[in-house]
């Protein structure tokens, strides 16, 4: 048993947030072979994901039932919905999906800000939060993408499902402020997600550093 970053005690193998970082790094890296092999890299991923992101943010019974009545529909849907004839599925597997990576969101940054220690585990929960906040906005970029054909340069003509790694590589970059410039928004709306996501990303690592620093300090002192 040791104590987690709300000072509670589990189990070793419980929780653990390093898990959820290597899967959320798997998932970065490896989506992109989701393109050219006929193995599910993606689905497979994604359901590590979910349930360790759910693991770490449900501290308690109602998060749970809110976690797993959003995260099993969630699974089920991603797998089915690409079978043949379920292409009706799409959009309800998108709003579960998005909906579950909110409250995943939401419940963990909860846990980094009400942390009464912080130490490796809260730092590497603060990093997990940062690489799912780059996937909510990849998901946010889906829309735009089916229902506005054109609204990035370097997407056009492309099948969303087939561009989803693209669109998870158009986040990060955003997130992060690299901008390359291979995959540029064309569209009023377009740059103003893209905007947006740039601010989220250059406050969200302020914010949280300096909130993070300021009870390292604290507790040292």
């Amino acid at each position: 048993m040791r104590a987690d970053a709300d000072g509670r005690s589990r189990p070793l193998w419980r929780g653990n947030p390093r898990l959820l970082l290597g899967a959320l790094v798997l998932q970065i890296v490896l989506l992109p072979v989701a393109g050219w092999t006929d193995f599910p890299v993606a689905r497979v991923l994604s359901t590590l994901t979910i349930l360790g992101a759910l693991d770490l943010a449900c501290r308690n019974r109602r998060d749970m039932t809110i976690g797993l009545g959003l995260g099993i529909p969630a699974i089920v849907l991603t797998w089915v919905s690409t079978l043949p004839g379920t292409q009706s599925l799409h959009h309800v597997t998108y709003l579960f999906v998005i909906a579950l990576y909110l409250f995943i969101l939401n419940r963990m940054l909860r846990r980094v800000v009400g942390a009464r220690i912080v130490d490796a585990d809260t730092i590497v929960l603060a990093i997990c939060s940062y690489l799912i906040l780059g996937a909510v906005w990849a998901l946010a970029y889906i829309p735009l993408v089916h229902y506005a054909p054109g609204s990035f340069v370097g997407l056009d003509g492309a099948d969303t499902a087939a561009r989803v790694d693209d669109l998870y590589y158009l986040s990060y970059v955003t997130l992060t402020t690299l901008g390359f410039g291979d995959i540029t928004p064309a569209t009023p709306l377009a740059r103003a997600l893209v905007v947006l996501e740039s601010i989220t990303g250059v406050l969200f690592t302020a914010v949280l550093i300096a909130m993070l620093m300021g009870k390292y300090t604290t507790r040292r002192s």
